[in-house]
């Protein structure tokens, strides 16, 4: 993360929406057939009003590709704590594991 937004606020509101997430990973294992682990690296920058924009893929490797934009579309709707500067860049990892 980049900027000045404290990387705990980041986590403790991603954390709130990972039953949303974590469908993603549902709804594209019904497709994939098989459990996968893999993880989707989420590159946003929140604005001065707190606002997640700019949202896109930083580099993810999950089997079933279906499931970036799924992911993604959950960061759209997220609200953070404005950021002390201007704005603040932030990329996250969200890793799924199939249950072993």
């Amino acid at each position: 993360m980049n900027g000045p937004l404290p990387s705990n606020a980041v986590k403790r509101v991603v954390r709130a929406r990972f039953g949303l997430i974590g469908a993603c990973y549902e709804q594209a294992l019904g497709k994939y057939g098989t459990p996968f682990d893999g993880r989707v690296t989420v590159k946003f920058v929140v604005d001065a009003s707190g606002t997640s924009t700019m949202i896109e893929d930083g580099g993810s490797d999950v089997p079933a590709g279906e499931m970036v934009p799924c992911v993604l579309a959950q960061f759209e709707k997220l609200s953070f704590s404005k950021p002390v500067g201007k704005v603040a860049t932030v990329v996250y990892p969200v890793v799924f594991e199939a249950s072993r």
